[in-house]
């Protein structure tokens, strides 16, 4: 699925905790699994690992593009909207835009996994598409942020029409290619880390999640323009575009050169990739994910069910929380006074907070997965209970937003999310995790404390039996996705109903009360987990 919420697929239970620990070196020599039905018969040659001394060195390395990602993805969340409305465009056609991105994980991810699972290339099967996605990605957003001026293009179009059709355009070309991307990079990290370092590395890419969005929303908030005395562009949006765009170039480029991939071997039994045989795997899967949804266990159904209503309120917020702490600021300030840059300004305003956001969900994001399994405080919270008080927390603070008068006031409402964002991305995956071993006969305990160095070595023979855990976690992603599509929906029609020149902020508060009143139901829910 898209990554709106930032790469939300990443987390397993304690890997915070447990990636801390010093390690042992270690060789990635794993030979490389095949995510398609015909993986036995394809034949691989070489090796794969990552250059480095130090096993976190490669795993750094390994995971680097997804810092590059997020920065990426948090330039868009940040400015898209606010300068989509300063292009003349409504709330609620700007809602609409954003139903795109769970349509591009849907789409983009399956058939990207089938490509890259087939690619004999020299060069591996997932860097060239790593590369291929992140030019795609660059160009999109500098098309974006260059709008108006390539609207000569459009010859045929008035101003105005053509420099929206280019700008919308932009937008999706960049979901599609960053789900190209995240596809390909996720993949790789299956690809590269034995079964025994697949928890460690899924907590270095959770912190280059963290890291790229924290470095995102801070540059968001420099002036950039007088920063770089105009030289990268004229507006903030352009700067950021610019900065992004070299961030996800650079770290694509370092993962893709410092690591390498076992090679597929085109042989006699190699299937060639038509687009039949991409519709039928991609049918395949959907085919199959539907028909285990309602089959699910009871327990996991119950997560399935509070990631549903949970993820409406945190898309309401991912998309609209920038713009509504501009709005609150004009309405406090009487406008904003900034001469040809007015988008920059109010960005600027909603990344101040959002960096505190990203702060608070750091910090949290290390501090509650150590309270969950430490062994060293009487006093261990159960994850269900940290995870319902997360969905209280949110709730509480998306009631608050109606009442809100003061930039102050909606930078601590956005930074008392951060928390609940760091257990969103941290508890539901730990849980299914837990779930899915029992499942399948090998439970790992939330509350057990693992020493990664007890796993490392060239003789480990840790291996996954979780035969259906692709599955699983393919249920889960459309639950968290598929609100997506009602968010945008029904916040078209709340624009429609609500906004208004100067409305301060009110109609996008009106939506996060109703992703509060969502989030509710999600408590009420994980209760009898």
């Amino acid at each position: 699925m898209r990554a709106v919420a930032p790469d939300i697929d990443i987390q397993l239970c304690s890997v915070f905790v447990n990636s801390l620990v010093p390690h042992h070196h270690i060789e990635f020599d794993k030979k490389a699994q095949m995510h398609s039905p015909s993986s036995s018969n394809n034949m691989f040659t070489g090796k794969s690992n990552v250059w480095g001394n130090s096993q976190m060195t490669r795993l750094f390395i390994l995971t680097l593009t997804i810092a590059g990602l997020q920065f990426t993805w948090g330039v868009e969340m940040s400015y898209v909207n606010v300068y989509l409305l300063s292009l003349g465009m409504s709330k609620s056609t700007i809602s609409l835009v954003w139903a795109m991105g769970p349509l591009a994980g849907l789409v983009t991810q399956p058939v990207v996994g089938l490509l890259s699972d087939s690619c004999t290339s020299r060069y591996g099967r997932r860097r060239p598409f790593m590369v291929v996605g992140s030019l795609f990605v660059s160009l999109s957003l500098v098309t974006m942020a260059w709008a108006t001026e390539l609207s000569p293009i459009l010859f045929f179009l008035n101003k105005s029409i053509s420099t929206r059709v280019i700008a919308v355009f932009s937008v999706f070309l960049t979901d599609f290619s960053i789900n190209t991307v995240q596809a390909c990079c996720r993949a790789l990290i299956v690809d590269i880390l034995p079964a025994s370092l697949q928890q460690a590395g899924n907590g270095w890419a959770a912190r280059q999640t963290a890291v790229g969005h924290l470095i995102g929303y801070f540059l968001g908030f420099l002036n950039l323009v007088h920063i770089t005395n105009g030289w990268m562009g004229d507006t903030q949006l352009k700067c950021l575009c610019v900065i992004s765009s070299a961030a996800l170039l650079l770290t694509v480029g370092i993962t893709s050169m410092l690591t390498r991939e076992q090679v597929l071997v085109k042989t006699e039994q190699h299937e060639p990739v038509t687009l039949k045989s991409v519709l039928s795997h991609t049918c395949g899967i959907f085919t199959t994910i539907f028909k285990t949804a309602t089959t699910l266990p009871p327990r996991m159904k119950r997560i399935v069910s509070v990631q549903f209503f949970a993820w409406y309120g945190w898309f309401s917020f991912l998309y609209y929380s920038s713009t509504w702490i501009g709005e609150v600021y004009q309405r406090q300030h009487g406008g904003v006074d900034e001469d040809g840059d007015k988008v920059g300004k109010v960005g600027r305003i909603g990344s101040m907070s959002l960096t505190v956001f990203s702060v608070v969900s750091l910090i949290a994001s290390f501090v509650m997965p150590f309270l969950a399994t430490n062994t060293v405080f009487r006093y261990k919270p159960r994850l269900t209970s940290i995870w319902t008080g997360a969905h209280i927390v949110f709730s509480l603070a998306m009631f608050s937003t109606l009442y809100v008068g003061s930039v102050g006031a909606a930078t601590a409402v956005i930074a008392s999310c951060g928390y609940s964002w760091a257990i969103t991305t941290w508890a539901p995956f730990a849980l299914m995790g837990e779930e899915i071993h029992r499942l399948e006969g090998t439970p790992l305990p939330i509350s057990q404390e693992i020493n990664e160095t007890d796993q490392l070595g060239p003789n480990s023979s840790a291996t996954s039996d979780a035969k259906h855990t692709g599955v699983y976690l393919g249920i889960h992603n459309i639950a968290i996705s598929a609100p997506q599509f009602v968010c945008t929906f029904v916040s078209s029609f709340v624009f429609f109903l609500l906004e208004g020149e100067g409305d301060g902020g009110r109609a996008i508060a009106v939506t996060f009360q109703i992703g509060g009143v969502m989030t509710l139901i999600a408590a009420y829910i994980s209760r009898a987990l």
